[in-house]
């Protein structure tokens, strides 16, 4: 496909086009860091760095920090993404923050029935339900990238009676 023509000589050009027609590139899912990755990274406005809420997944972006810090890139570049975010996970958002020393961006919820359901029918989530957190969690995402307020809910009526009779 179309793809393949993106040779590495052809990157700048590349990203030059996806920024004039899209005004942001943000990178997301680099699996190595050769040549053409360290290009992409380079050209890219916001690195999204996408880990878990475990262990092996703070060691590995402990040194992909490392890299970026080499590599010269502005700390404000790169975002911190937690997926499957659990909040009853021992190693909370603050503790990965002091462990990496870079804060958390954005955290989506762990819905894994829902996500693999969307995978196997290869479909997106705002296609199927506007109100599941995962959604939601994409939504606040993009938001933030795009800098765009999030639409605060909207209080119901018994929100307003609840609050009326605790005054």
């Amino acid at each position: 496909g179309e793809i393949g023509m993106v040779t590495p000589d052809r990157l700048p050009k590349f990203f030059y086009a996806i920024k004039s027609q899209h005004g942001m590139v943000i990178i997301n899912g680099v699996r190595s860091f050769s040549d053409q990755a360290v290009t992409a990274l380079d050209r890219a406005d916001v690195i999204l760095l996408v880990i878990t809420q475990d262990i092996p997944a703070l060691r590995s972006a402990r040194q992909v920090l490392s890299l970026f810090k080499r590599l010269g890139y502005d700390r404000g570049k790169v975002k911190i993404v937690i997926n499957r975010y659990l909040p009853k996970n021992p190693l909370t958002i603050s503790e990965i923050e002091d462990r990496l020393d870079h804060e958390v961006y954005e955290s989506l919820d762990n819905h894994f029935p829902f996500v693999s359901s969307l995978i196997e029918q290869g479909r997106l989530a705002r296609d199927v339900n506007l109100k599941h957190p995962v959604t939601q969690g994409f939504d606040r995402l993009a938001c933030k990238l795009l800098g765009i307020e999030v639409k605060a809910k909207k209080r119901g009526f018994f929100s307003f009676l609840s609050k009326r009779r605790r005054s």
